[in-house]
């Protein structure tokens, strides 16, 4: 018999509350200096392990390791929170009081580096919102600091069936617009809510094509979602982000030998079992029977978010649903990989971490999504 993969779902912490499986909705204050803009960062921070041992940790970041301290830890978080404002610089550097309004990183240990940054280096974006995924035996984890209060929040995982392993959780989090449409004079007939799905799939460690069949599973989770809450609402706004582990034109790349997690729109074989992608605005199509799209802002771009062996790659991405560019309500504005120069060596090669200085080996790319009214 073969042998799928069982999706499993579960209710998680943040904020040190424990969310009933209802959900729940909180309404804090929220302001921002563009009242009629959202700003999201996705970032790969690569292996943000803190300074302390909890027995999960990869052998070069447990206590004893020359290559791994206290020092060499706040150093770390000093350059995320460093590359994570690198979208807002001014004439005279980076603006400390500037930040997205939510931050989706992937490859951090465990809530207490969300913490870290949260009231360290970034103590002055306000991020009183604060997510960890899991599962708990995994070394690094998918978290989010945001300055939206959070409705809900779901962590899904793919129970492995062919010897990766457990997947990292797919954090299903809704965020509550309220306080932001209010600011915008009014809200009847808008949406109120985004629901964001952050994502960290399998890597291609093990080989492309042997490896594509879990990101492919992790991708039929995700579109079985979004097939569930657009039936129930087909105006909810729905945002998927994360590393994906492959571009968007990973079926081109792979010259359509196999089925890859995301394909390109208009290809309805995959039906549910893939993210169907376009880069053209009006090729978006809500999910039907018969025919779906994401649009990935990707399209047209030379730039990248991931290289390696001299091969740019598109690995961390946003993909947005028909809601969110329909061109009324909450609706995308634009879309940027980092491209500050300290991000950089004097080759143009990713200033990866090297043991003393240095970022991620991925660059924190940005979403900006503008209220633009109507009805």
């Amino acid at each position: 018999m073969e042998k799928r993969c069982l999706g499993r779902s579960r209710v998680v912490l943040f904020c040190m509350i424990l969310l009933p499986f209802t959900g729940f909705q909180c309404s804090l204050p929220f302001t921002k200096p563009k009242a009629d803009e959202l700003s999201i960062v996705a970032y790969n921070v690569h292996n943000l392990f803190d300074c302390h041992d909890d027995g999960d940790e990869y052998p070069e970041f447990k206590s004893g390791s020359k290559i791994w301290d206290e020092e060499k830890y706040h150093t770390r978080l000093k350059n995320t929170a460093l590359a994570v404002r690198s979208f807002y610089s001014t004439q005279t550097g980076y603006s400390k009081q500037a930040g997205p309004d939510i931050l989706c990183l992937e490859e951090v240990e465990n809530k207490q580096v969300l913490d870290d940054l949260a009231d360290g280096e970034l103590k002055s974006l306000g991020y009183k919102w604060r997510i960890i995924g899991g599962p708990e035996n995994s070394s690094i984890k998918c978290g989010i600091l945001s300055r939206l209060p959070v409705k809900s929040v779901v962590a899904h995982n793919v129970a492995d069936t062919w010897g990766f392993g457990e997947g990292r959780d797919i954090l299903e989090v809704v965020f509550d617009l309220s306080s932001f449409v209010s600011q915008q004079g009014s809200s009847q007939g808008m949406e109120d809510e985004l629901t964001v799905f952050l994502c960290h799939w399998k890597s291609k460690k093990e080989g492309e094509q042997t490896t594509e069949v879990a990101r492919v599973e992790a991708a039929r989770l995700v579109a079985a979602r979004i097939r569930a809450l657009e039936a129930e609402d087909k105006h909810r706004a729905i945002l998927v982000c994360g590393d994906f582990n492959e571009s968007p034109d990973e079926f081109q790349r792979v010259k359509q030998a196999y089925q890859t997690a995301m394909m390109p729109v208009g290809d309805q074989n995959s039906g549910f079992e893939s993210l169907h992608i376009t880069y053209s605005l009006d090729k978006v199509l809500p999910t039907t029977e018969s025919s779906w799209a994401l649009f990935s802002p990707w399209g047209g771009s030379e730039e990248f978010s991931y290289a390696f062996d001299g091969k740019t790659e598109r690995l961390d991405g946003f993909l947005l649903n028909a809601a969110l560019v329909d061109g009324k309500g909450l609706d995308y504005e634009a879309f940027d990989p980092a491209g500050a120069q300290e991000l950089f060596d004097d080759k143009g090669n990713i200033l990866c971490w090297d043991g003393k200085k240095g970022f991620s080996d991925h660059l924190p790319i940005e979403l900006k999504l503008r209220w633009r009214g109507g009805q």
